[in-house]
């Protein structure tokens, strides 16, 4: 039995301890969402795809979301906190000492609330933007725990750890913990619970998944045994870097000519001011028509890009047509590491148009004002203009048709497209549109499998002007008595045929029931020649829906030019108001508890 004094004692260690695990969760906490923050930068910068953002946020994350990891870290402080106030009521009873913890609760919940609320009004997770480069290395232990003990570890490649990872096996029945000590604070490496003879574990981690800045090249490990037997046989830790390779421009558009023979260019961009090279390889069908002036180039920390040169020999006859090659430039890494290595593709198309009269089209679907509306974008790949075209669009659920819609009438040049409005009066799910086009006495035809749900609509599209930028505005509305969660956009920016020479993404939102919400994205149109663009906006939601429209970047460059910025300003004082407020607020809380605190004292 333990003495009151040795009880006191006791209970306070155990408090110093889930103290240092919530200033360690809370840590990971303001890890996490540094390390999201400076993704989203890139992200904003829109350097690379959706598709990236996703891919990076899994192989960082380990397929949860950050969010996911915060809620994790807040849960466990929450039982920690549970636990403190447990031996609190402990110490109350020894040493009769009136400690009002719920005051402590009521300021936490408070800072809590407002770093909630900085972090995601101003902060939150709009998307990845780069690669994290997981350079990992194991140093080999062979340790083996037959009771509580610590042990100095000396890494053998010192430097910042992101992320510790443990690998051994536990002989026989009993409770096994490995801890990591960092300046007077335990991370919590790997625990188990064994109930078998010999259990093996590769690679685990709690804690110590990501962890705050671990900069010494010296630590403590820390091992608690009960009963069972530990064989510590490794330890992998990982640096994360970010690496961000961005190609300018993404793609060439090039119109056939017989023998064309022509230097082309494309920067590789360092935005990250970091050492890394590169190494570039020709795929495709045009292979042999492209000659890479390098294969590898290196960029310094000082070097904002550095420019590839290749020239494109054309021979004397094509088949009409779009044909494609692509230069893929390819991260080269010069040390350990682990996880795929980032790339970044400049594609190269040539364009040989069909003798005579000759469309390409595409159907687009999205719901607006109780209606399913179809836009049918066109291409004139021919020689020759196209003086009419038309549609009809056929609905059809599995083989029965439910009605026929006709489109409006266009000529086509280039570019321009054919729209036609249903209002459905039908069950949601998936139908078939059987698109039958028809132009100068000829005839295209696509089939498409789209969906009818009402759920959220596109309630408009603008550009705006936002401190002398150009941004994207969708408004969307959900039209039902439940939350639609992780709505998010994509805009693809196309000049000719569909072939996509920018993509990029919007802000993730959550629309609550029966309420309007805004997707924007940054239209990052500065390295595109001068001329008219196809916009095609894509969200997704419960379903996926497409809306096609158009730019010309002159006439938006002039709209910028001509505008003066007053909201810019309004906005910088907005956001200095919020922090004046925030900061008087906390200000008050703490002098209102430590008044109170005082007061108890004095009782």
């Amino acid at each position: 039995m333990l003495r009151n004094n040795n009880k006191t004692e006791y209970y306070r260690r155990k408090i110093s301890i889930l103290r240092n695990r919530i200033n360690n969760c809370n840590g990971l906490k303001n890890k996490t969402k540094k390390f999201v923050e400076e993704l989203n930068k890139k992200y904003d910068s829109n350097a690379i795809s959706y598709n990236k953002y996703v891919r990076a946020l899994n192989e960082t994350f380990k397929n949860k979301s950050p969010n996911d990891w915060i809620v994790y870290y807040d849960n466990n402080i929450k039982g920690y906190q549970q636990r403190i106030d447990q031996y609190n009521n402990k110490l109350l009873q020894f040493n009769k000492v009136e400690v009002k913890r719920e005051h402590l609760a009521i300021l936490m919940i408070i800072l809590i609330s407002i770093s909630a609320f900085v972090f995601f009004r101003f902060g939150g997770v709009t998307g990845l933007t780069t690669f994290a480069e997981s350079v990992s290395h194991t140093d080999v232990l062979n340790l083996t725990i037959l009771e509580d003990q610590e042990y100095d570890w000396s890494l053998r490649y010192p430097g910042e750890i992101n992320s510790i990872l443990a690998s051994g096996k536990i002989i026989g029945r009993g409770h096994v913990k490995i801890y990591i000590e960092y300046k007077d604070q335990l991370f919590l490496i790997y625990e188990k619970e064994n109930d078998q003879s010999k259990f093996e574990f590769d690679r685990e981690c709690i804690e110590t998944c990501l962890l705050p800045d671990l900069k010494s090249g010296n630590y403590k490990l820390v091992f608690g045994v009960d009963e069972a037997d530990l064989v510590l046989d490794s330890l992998s830790y990982l640096r994360f870097e970010l690496i961000d390779i961005s190609l300018e421009p993404k793609q060439t558009v090039v119109e056939f000519e017989p023998h064309l023979f022509k230097t082309y260019e494309l920067n590789v961009m360092n935005k990250e001011k970091k050492d890394f090279e590169v190494a570039m390889f020709v795929e495709g069908e045009l292979n042999n028509s492209i000659t890479l002036y390098n294969s590898t180039l290196y960029l310094s920390s000082k070097d904002e890009f550095k420019t590839i040169k290749y020239d494109l020999d054309l021979p004397s006859k094509l088949e009409p047509g779009i044909h494609k090659a692509k230069i893929l430039v390819k991260y080269l890494p010069n040390k350990e590491f682990t996880g795929s290595t980032p790339s970044e593709e400049h594609e190269i198309y040539v364009i040989v148009p069909f003798e005579g009269k000759k469309l390409e089209a595409d159907l687009l679907n999205y719901f607006s004002n109780n209606s399913i509306n179809f836009e049918i974008p066109l291409y004139n790949i021919g020689t020759e203009n196209i003086q009419e075209v038309k549609a009809s669009i056929e609905i059809y659920k599995f083989e029965d048709k439910i009605t026929t819609l006709e489109t409006n009438k266009v000529s086509l040049n280039k570019n321009n497209k054919l729209e036609a409005k249903w209002t459905p009066n039908v069950k949601t799910g998936k139908y078939k549109a059987l698109v039958i086009i028809t132009y100068d006495d000829k005839e295209h035809i696509i089939e498409r499998e789209f969906d009818v749900n009402t759920i959220v609509s596109i309630e408009d599209i603008n550009i705006e002007e936002r401190g002398g930028e150009s941004y994207l505005s969708i408004k969307l509305k959900n039209n039902i008595n439940e939350q639609v969660s992780g709505v998010f956009g994509e805009i693809f920016i196309s000049s000719c045929c569909n072939i996509n020479m920018k993509e990029f993404g919007t802000n993730i939102i959550n629309l609550e029931p029966n309420s309007e919400g805004e997707l924007t994205a940054f239209l990052d149109i500065e390295n595109l020649p001068s001329g008219e663009y196809d916009v095609r906006v894509v969200v997704n939601s419960v379903t996926k829906q497409e809306k096609l429209i158009k730019i010309n970047k002159d006439v938006l460059k002039e709209e910028i030019i001509h505008k003066e910025e007053p909201r810019k300003e309004k906005k910088d004082s907005t956001y200095k108001l919020i922090i004046v407020m925030m900061a008087l607020l906390v200000l008050t809380t703490l002098i209102w508890l430590l008044n109170l605190l005082h007061l108890k004292k004095r009782k």
